[in-house]
């Protein structure tokens, strides 16, 4: 019989004693029975000498392996546990997965193994102690991967506030939706469109489809309008040119609605290739984060969209005229002032030309507003499209237009212009005029002087205008060919 058999000494130093004319292994059994955790009894040379019905069923449970008395447990893991206990030194340690043989179901303990002495204090054995924590582990971890999962999420969100980050809006969710995601192995992004059918925005784990407009009706009847998993054929795939899962004996989809403002705007789909075609309940949780997630970055970027739309058509309408679609008095003078700045340090010359419509009132007057807005129209397209490419055509008020035309060598090369301008106009004035005689006046101002402001300048090319009107009208005048005063 083995040394802890034969002794009546306290086990594992409790002062619990063994009636010692009694069978010691009935009387072990009998008392470890009815403790609550894994406890087992080890003589020195690591034989068991008795266990209880728990100690069996986490051993096969475990390790997969049954315990027998009179034989050492066959875990090298655990041998060299029970050796440093039966050299007299207390052992603490969690096992878990890892230790375990492969197919057998997770567990986790945290186990105790002390060295059992006699009276003398002498080593005769080891008493095992364990305590299943295999849900306290498991919550732990899930509590760990969620937490990750959110920084995670955290983190793309920050990235996604950049304006160029849209651009893969739709692939950065898919892949960290299958990095944390648990049992996904493969992904679609289906997106609205403004035409109501729905199109792939991002496939992962197959090869993506090509890029056709898949019905509303179609889609939203095969997936779901709210969280669903759905169990289907590895074969019954949207989005995929191939199967996600093919030779998979099925597929579970995990199909999350994307709402932007409560409607409808896209569908985040993940598929897992597993015969049990189900995701577990934290799958469907994340899956709903993403989705809120993505919702709320396609609405903030729908929005900024908007606001960028709105920036540029309020910028367009404070600097452009609204019904010739012209460029007004105040581009007009930003366009004149970056000219002369640039033809000065080039040495060439910028021109000015003011133009007013002799006539112009009689038109109004006789035919209506209506008339008069049709020949501003017809006049800024003609004197737009007779202009040299970077010359700029500007509606400078009620029946004047302005034109300033830079890098011109000479005054010829004014006069050429000028001659491309008055014979737009006489074919628009002829074209649209309703037989009234509208002619135009023009003034021409050179700077020719470094320093002379764009405001001088409009000044002299309009004293030139008044000038030709003066004159009789429909004729063209340069400023410096008489005085300001003329």
């Amino acid at each position: 019989m083995s040394p802890l058999a034969a002794d009546d000494a306290a086990l594992g130093g409790d002062g619990t004693q063994v009636d010692q004319h009694a069978p010691v292994e009935a009387q072990l059994r009998t008392m470890l029975d009815t403790v609550g955790a894994t406890i087992a009894l080890f003589d020195l040379e690591g034989q068991l000498v008795a266990f209880n019905r728990l100690a069996q069923q986490r051993a096969l449970g475990f390790y997969g392996l049954p315990l027998e008395i009179g034989r050492s447990f066959p875990n090298p893991v655990f041998q060299i546990d029970l050796r440093r206990a039966l050299a007299g030194e207390t052992v603490e340690v969690r096992r878990g997965p890892e230790s375990r043989e492969p197919g057998v179901q997770p567990y986790w303990v945290e186990m105790r193994i002390v060295p059992v002495r006699d009276a003398d204090g002498g080593v005769v054995g080891a008493c095992y102690h364990s305590v299943d924590v295999t849900a306290a582990v498991l919550r732990e971890r899930e509590e760990e991967r969620a937490a990750g999962f959110r920084r995670a999420l955290l983190e793309l969100t920050r990235d996604l506030l950049a304006p160029e980050a849209a651009a893969d809006l739709h692939e950065r969710v898919l892949d960290l939706a299958l990095r944390h995601v648990s049992g996904a192995t493969s992904g679609r992004v289906l997106v609205k469109g403004a035409d109501g059918a729905y199109r792939v925005a991002a496939v992962r784990g197959s090869e993506p489809a090509p890029s056709t407009a898949l019905p509303a009706s179609l889609v939203e009847a095969r997936l779901s309008a709210a969280t669903a998993v759905l169990a289907h054929r590895p074969d019954d795939v949207f989005g995929a040119a191939e199967p996600p899962c093919a030779g998979a004996a099925g597929r579970a989809t995990l199909s999350v609605p994307v709402r932007v403002s409560g409607a409808l705007a896209a569908f985040l789909v993940l598929d897992a290739c597993d015969e049990r075609v189900e995701f577990p309940a934290r799958a469907v949780e994340d899956g709903e984060l993403l989705a809120a997630q993505l919702g709320a970055l396609l609405q903030r970027i729908a929005l900024e969209d908007a606001l960028r739309a709105e920036r540029v058509r309020l910028e367009y309408l404070a600097h452009h005229d609204p019904l010739t679609g012209l460029p007004n008095r105040a581009l007009l003078g930003e366009r004149l002032a970056l000219t002369l700045a640039r033809d000065r340090r080039e040495g060439v010359l910028t021109a000015l030309f003011v133009i007013d419509l002799d006539g112009f009132k009689a038109l109004n007057d006789h035919y209506g507003h209506a008339a008069g807005d049709e020949l501003l129209v017809a006049v800024g397209r003609a004197l737009h499209g007779a202009v040299r490419a970077g010359d700029t055509v500007a509606r400078w008020g009620g029946d004047e237009f302005a034109i300033v035309a830079g890098a011109v060598t000479d005054r010829e090369a004014v006069r050429t212009v000028a001659d491309h301008l008055h014979q737009a106009l006489a074919e628009a004035l002829n074209a649209n005029a309703h037989g009234v005689d509208v002619r135009a006046s023009t003034g021409v101002a050179i700077a020719d002087d470094a320093s002379l402001a764009p405001e001088a300048l409009l000044h002299q090319a309009d004293l030139a205008m008044y000038r030709a009107k003066r004159d009789g009208g429909g004729r063209l005048a340069f400023f410096d060919e008489a005085p300001p005063s003329a």
